[in-house]
């Protein structure tokens, strides 16, 4: 079976994802060198506009289909995209330090995953939608359940 992948979060430079990230010494740490700072960082960025991309992500959805493939869908979860965009240290101490402003930014996130639900997913309708989530190691989770649960599930529900 082939699959076809779309990324929602890609091609589009209003997305968080583009939030670049500083160099770091070990090229092996994937939550090194975020500079996401403060809210005014992302509130910027402008919603993004999936309408040009709607065209070729439906011709991905048909060629899929043609071959008996999957397509599927990527969207960010806001715990790992905040996280991944401050570098893991930061975020964590912003977590007890700054919750309001941890909190705003995933609520930020969250809405554009909305906004990418309702004008691409739902016109699209693929087989399968990921969200792109790493919020734990193998022993427990980066910040504690509670806070978990206050800051993702709660609004995300």
């Amino acid at each position: 079976m082939e699959q076809v992948l779309v990324d929602l979060m890609a091609n589009n430079p209003a997305c968080i994802r583009y939030i670049e990230r500083k160099d770091t010494e070990s090229r092996s740490v994937w939550y090194g060198g975020g500079y996401l700072e403060n809210i005014d960082q992302l509130r910027v960025r402008l919603e993004p506009d999936y309408k040009p991309q709607l065209a070729e992500i439906r011709r991905k959805r048909e060629e899929s289909a043609r071959v008996d493939g999957a397509c599927w869908m990527i969207i960010p979860w806001c715990f790992h995209t905040i996280a991944t965009s401050m570098s893991l240290e930061p975020f964590v101490c912003a977590c007890y330090d700054r919750p309001d402003f941890i909190q705003e930014a995933m609520n930020w996130v969250e809405s554009r995953n909305h906004h990418a639900v309702q004008e691409v997913v739902s016109r699209v309708q693929p087989d399968l939608v990921l969200i792109d989530d790493d919020c734990a190691y193998k022993t427990g989770t980066m910040i504690s359940p509670e806070m978990m649960t206050d800051f993702t599930l709660e609004p995300s529900s």
